[in-house]
């Protein structure tokens, strides 16, 4: 329906506007820090995206009209080598949630459970992600599309430390 589409166009550049713009709280303000932090965010939002697309700022949008559409957005954090030559060593991978293995359920070794793909340790606490590396939808009879690799039917498990999970909690202890 081109009116839902239009308003989830409209609501997520609503939320995200221009972009984020961090304040930086310093005793002095003619602290040097604060110009190099300034430099190193700026630096950041324009190498954030591993595809080379958008900016930050252009995922932060992608990211909330996917969590608008679908419920549920996913943010990996990718560290990077000091050999890319980036001023901040990170980018960030916006995902779907399609592409958490929602039949990856199991009882753990410890107390532990796997849920819809979320890996829970004997506390509750989330230690993992069980992901495909590409998007279930995107794949030739099982095969991934973008070059040789495992089958896109394949999850594996990437720690809960590089990604943030953005969904709107209903219940006490909603996986997704």
């Amino acid at each position: 329906n081109p009116y839902a589409a239009a308003a989830v166009r409209k609501l997520a550049t609503k939320v995200i506007g221009t972009g984020m713009t961090p304040r930086l709280i310093m005793l002095d303000p003619k602290d040097t820090r604060i110009k190099a932090a300034k430099d190193d965010w700026k630096e950041f939002i324009a190498n954030s995206d591993p595809e080379g697309q958008t900016t930050f700022d252009g995922q932060m949008k992608v990211a909330a009209r996917c969590w608008f559409e679908s419920g549920e957005a996913l943010l990996r954090l990718i560290p990077r080598p000091s050999a890319w030559g980036l001023r901040v060593p990170l980018q960030v991978q916006v995902l779907e949630g399609d592409h958490l293995d929602s039949l990856k359920n199991e009882s753990l070794a410890g107390g532990g459970a796997i849920v819809q793909g979320v890996e829970f340790d004997a506390f509750g606490r989330r230690v993992a992600y069980w992901l495909f590396d590409e998007h279930p939808g995107d794949s030739l009879f099982g095969q991934p599309i973008r070059g040789a690799g495992r089958s896109s039917f394949q999850s594996r498990r990437v720690p809960a430390r590089e990604i943030l999970h953005l969904f709107e909690a209903l219940r006490p202890g909603q996986a997704r």
